[in-house]
């Protein structure tokens, strides 16, 4: 689907006035489509500010400005012509009004997109990295090559910057594989920084192991392993393994991610 078309349902999402089809279309460019969504949050503000731009609004306000300058006036033929072409020159103002709008419509949206930051994703992709622990020097002699690796790394994860985290994860879990629980705990930020990139079946890949450790400490960590790997299926097409994997987030008590699981379902479900 080129851009144009695109455009074309997001307008009509906002001004709900999706058939089946194009709805059916709309939520599949949502889940899979970082760039829809994000795009779709964007347009938002926008188009909230041009209902507020009713044109029915805008003639009255012509109305009145004709009102006045037929009062004002005092040469009959000229107001005459008001009088009998005041109706096609609303009508001409009002397209006028209409044409600006579609003019600067994609200036104030291009606008807003260069104003939003490049870690912003779409409405379901949103990593937790608020529960990233970076390495710390306790003994008072710096970090060690392992710990300066593991935090730049981590670095790079939590400011969401993926591009710079991937490589360094992946090296980190390369040199130092002694380092057992640490690097498996690694592995759920590297799912999550491919998914990221857009690398979804790398991401299923590695998520997948993740979720195959059994360590009790990697326990907390495996909630947020699921979601994501969830995510995973469906950006990789793994519709049936996405679908199953959310009905058993969604029916998990107090699980974080139980909410956008069941709502995510429910979109899949339609199909």
């Amino acid at each position: 689907m080129n851009d144009f078309a695109k455009m074309q349902l997001i307008e009509a999402y906002h001004s709900q006035q999706l058939d089946t089809a194009q709805q059916s279309q709309f939520d599949e460019l949502y889940l899979s489509d970082m760039d829809f969504a994000k795009q779709v949050e964007d347009f938002k503000p926008i188009f909230e500010g041009f209902e507020m731009l009713h044109l029915e609004a805008f003639e009255r306000q012509i109305q009145t400005w004709e009102a006045a300058h037929h009062q004002s006036d005092t040469q009959p033929k000229t107001a005459t012509l008001t009088a009998t072409q005041g109706g096609r020159w609303r009508k001409i103002l009002i397209y006028a009004a209409a044409a600006a709008i579609l003019i600067v419509a994609p200036v104030v949206y291009f606008q807003t997109q260069t104003q939003t930051t490049a870690d912003q994703y779409a409405q379901f992709f949103n990593p937790n990295s608020s529960a990233v622990l970076l390495p710390t020097n306790r003994a008072g002699n710096g970090l060690s090559p392992a710990q300066e690796l593991e935090k730049k790394a981590l670095e790079a994860y939590i400011r969401k910057d993926f591009v710079a985290a991937l490589p360094l994860l992946q090296e980190y879990t390369s040199i130092y594989q002694d380092s057992t629980n640490k690097t498996k705990n690694l592995r759920l930020y590297i799912g999550v920084s491919q998914l990221g990139l857009n690398k979804a079946a790398e991401s299923v890949l590695s998520l997948e192991q993740f979720l195959n450790y059994k360590e009790e400490i990697l326990a907390d960590f495996r909630r947020e392993a699921e979601w994501t790997l969830a995510l995973a299926y469906q950006r990789n097409e793994q519709k049936d393994k996405c679908l199953d994997l959310l009905q058993k987030i969604a029916q998990e008590p107090n699980n974080e991610y139980s909410s956008n699981a069941e709502k995510m379902y429910g979109m899949l479900n339609q199909k």
